[in-house]
C-alpha cells in the first residue's frame, strides 16, 4: 500500500478546495438566478402558485443548502473525526447559503421591488 507524502496530500487538498469553491460559485449563481426568476414570476402574477413563500423563497434556499453540503463534504479532511467533519460541512454550507440568499434578495428586491 502506497502512502502519500505530506506535500502530495496538501496539493490534493488544495485541488479539492479549488474544485469545491468553483462548484459553490456555480451553485450560488444558479440559486440567485432561480430566486430572481421565481420572484419575477410572483410579481408579474403569472400563476397563483407563485404566491407561495415556500416555493419562491424557501425551496431554492433549501436546495442550495443541500447542494452546498454535497459540494463541501469531499473537500473537508477525511482524516478528521465525524463530528468535526459534519460541523465544518454544516458551517460552510450555512455561510454559503446565507451569502447566496442575501444576493438573491438584494437583486430581486432592487429589480422588482418588495
Amino acid at each position: 500500500m502506497r502512502v502519500m507524502s505530506d506535500e502530495r496530500m496538501q496539493r490534493n487538498a488544495r485541488m479539492l478546495w479549488a474544485v469545491a469553491i468553483s462548484k459553490m460559485a456555480l451553485l450560488g449563481t444558479a440559486h440567485v438566478a432561480l430566486g430572481i426568476l421565481l420572484y419575477a414570476a410572483r410579481i408579474k402574477d403569472l400563476s397563483a402558485i407563485f404566491d407561495s413563500d415556500l416555493l419562491v423563497f424557501h425551496m431554492p434556499t433549501l436546495l442550495a443548502l443541500v447542494g452546498y453540503c454535497f459540494i463541501a463534504w469531499p473537500a473537508t479532511l477525511p482524516t478528521s473525526s465525524l463530528p468535526v467533519r459534519l460541523g465544518s460541512v454544516a458551517l460552510i454550507a450555512l455561510v454559503a447559503t446565507a451569502i447566496s440568499l442575501n444576493c438573491t434578495l438584494f437583486a430581486a428586491f432592487n429589480t422588482y421591488g418588495t
